[in-house]
């Protein structure tokens, strides 16, 4: 038995050494194989190095990286200011919690183990100072956030906008015809004519005093001035692209506003509340867009148009009009206005720079909002004459009263910066009226 076993021992193992044999060789492969790889790792990478790629650079992780998209700006400013809003509110929190429990007379462990209830080490004059400054700080925090998101809101709509009226403005689409006009709001003519000077005697007095004084005498009437009837705009006809592609937008579009390096931004009419608050798409927005004056309608005999916009303090709608004046020679380099209506394209030149002031008994205050037309001439020319005398500069263009102007307003405080232009004639040069521009002084 112990021969039969150790015959069946000595064949085992020769079988497990031929098995390991058989193993072995397979090891050398796989070793072989791995080496093999790892030199043409090495060669690929070799070559790579050598073109001046990276062997990552071809993953196709790397690419779906590389097609990500950029961040969008607001989410990033939105995830800061949250941030520093948990941090800050966190902060107080912790503040006003421990002083609650100290005022509830709950044991504070101080350094030494000793418990601080007393009211008088919490209500110092260090801790409420602390306090108002954190609240203080809180509510700055809030307004410079919410002012930081309206003003890249605000700016992103106005440089989309301008884009998209450049691109439809240097295009050559098919021409639209607007199906209807913009809905004009009648309003009552403004009685104010104190630039009118007219005074027309009633011929049933003056004949009722004649026979009262015995004798009878023919009494000729003076006649009343005739309304100009001289159209100032082009209403109908074939619209412009680009208008039309934006009245699309928003039917309450009737212009567009341009002043090189200013201003390029639409020009709405409905009212002179409801833009205030609203944008070109009629979404909420604290800086509003410009707009119209209802008194100041779109029409072919409205010889004065006058736009209203906010002075944000960001530079939006007319926020940089302060520079005029600030500056001269800021109105010197930005003298020429543009304004597009829905069929044609008006150049105008400025005339006069205003601060006005809104209160009648005040010196400096004038009605420049309630003359959207003039019933003479004479009327015109001293409307004219009174805006130039009271103009911050000394501008010597000639308005004549065939001419049509264009009024900025915007707010200074309790005031009015007023900005009032005439229209470029037919065949005038703007390079001569830029050197009479740049004549203009201080007065």
């Amino acid at each position: 038995m112990s021969e039969f076993y150790d015959s069946n021992m000595s064949e085992e193992k020769k079988m497990n050494s031929t098995e390991e044999s058989s193993v072995k060789p397979n090891r050398r492969v796989r070793q072989n194989t791995s080496s093999t790889t790892r030199t043409s790792s090495s060669t690929n990478s070799a070559r790579d190095s050598r073109q001046g790629t990276s062997p990552s650079s071809h993953s196709p992780n790397k690419e779906k990286q590389s097609q990500k998209k950029k961040p969008n700006i607001i989410i990033v400013v939105l995830g800061t200011i949250f941030y520093l809003f948990h941090a800050l509110v966190s902060t107080i929190g912790s503040f006003f919690s421990n002083l609650i429990a100290r005022l509830s007379g709950s044991p504070m462990p101080s350094k030494k183990g000793k418990s601080k209830s007393k009211l008088s080490s919490i209500l110092t004059p260090s801790n409420l100072l602390i306090a108002v400054l954190a609240c203080v700080a809180l509510v700055s925090f809030v307004m410079l956030s919410r002012y930081i998101v309206r003003s890249i809101q605000t700016s992103r709509v106005n440089r989309s906008l301008s884009e998209l009226h450049s691109s439809l403005d240097n295009s050559t689409p098919e021409i639209y015809h607007p199906t209807e006009t913009p809905q004009i709001h009648e309003t009552p003519e403004p009685t104010d004519i104190s630039y009118a000077e007219i005074s027309i005697e009633n011929p049933d007095s003056e004949s009722a005093q004649s026979e009262e004084n015995g004798f009878t005498a023919d009494v000729t009437p003076t006649p009343q001035p005739l309304v100009k009837s001289t159209k100032f705009h082009q209403i109908g006809g074939d619209a412009l692209p680009a208008m039309a592609s934006l009245y699309n937008e928003n039917r309450d579009l009737v212009g567009w506003l341009n002043i090189p390096n200013v201003i390029d931004l639409p020009v709405m009419y409905k009212d002179n509340v409801y833009y205030l608050t609203r944008d070109f798409y009629r979404q909420k927005n604290t800086a509003g867009t410009l707009f119209l004056d209802e008194n100041h309608p779109f029409k072919e005999k409205t010889q004065n148009l006058l736009l209203h916009g906010h002075n944000m303090k960001d530079g939006t709608m007319f926020g940089r009009l302060t520079q005029y004046q600030a500056n001269i020679n800021y109105l010197k380099s930005n003298c020429f206005l543009s304004y597009s209506s829905l069929w044609e394209k008006e150049e105008y030149v400025i005339f006069a720079v205003l601060h006005v002031s809104l209160d009648p008994k005040s010196s400096a205050y004038f009605n420049y909002f309630t003359h959207s037309t003039f019933p003479t001439d004479e009327s015109f020319s001293a409307y004219v004459t009174d805006c130039m005398l009271r103009s911050l500069y000394a501008i010597p263009i000639d308005v004549k009263p065939s001419d049509s102007l264009l009024t900025l307003s915007t707010c200074i405080g309790e005031d009015r910066l007023v900005i009032i232009a005439r229209r470029i004639r037919d065949g005038e040069s703007t390079q001569h009226l830029r050197q009479i521009v740049s004549t203009a002084t201080t007065q």
